[in-house]
């Protein structure tokens, strides 16, 4: 899995990424992730007297930049959709953003 950055400015970002597949065929597959992304990005800071994040809800998390996240030789791939999206943003005094996404 590769992770492509938002060139628009010269801000550096941190992307971590990790995936667990448990392979039972070499050739082929399909699979459900869950994935969770963490990076940190400096123009989200705010000031705060604690380490709490702030919950983005999930009307606003098209608002926000979202790294470009495929898998090579991919035949395929498709969101899980639900009444409401499944996904979920949290932002960290510091910047830190941790993205969630099925």
């Amino acid at each position: 899995m590769k992770c492509r950055e938002d060139r628009r400015d010269s801000n550096t970002r941190e992307i971590n990424n990790k995936v667990w597949l448990k392979l039972d065929c070499l050739q082929e597959f399909s699979t459900d992730l869950d994935f969770r992304g963490t990076w940190i990005d400096s123009r989200l800071k705010f000031p705060s007297d604690s380490d709490d994040p702030i919950y983005i809800p999930h009307q606003n998390i098209d608002k926000f930049w979202i790294p470009d996240l495929y898998f090579p030789n991919e035949k395929s791939g498709k969101t899980h959709e639900i009444t409401i999206p499944n996904k979920s943003i949290r932002i960290y005094p510091n910047g830190t953003v941790r993205y969630l996404t099925r």
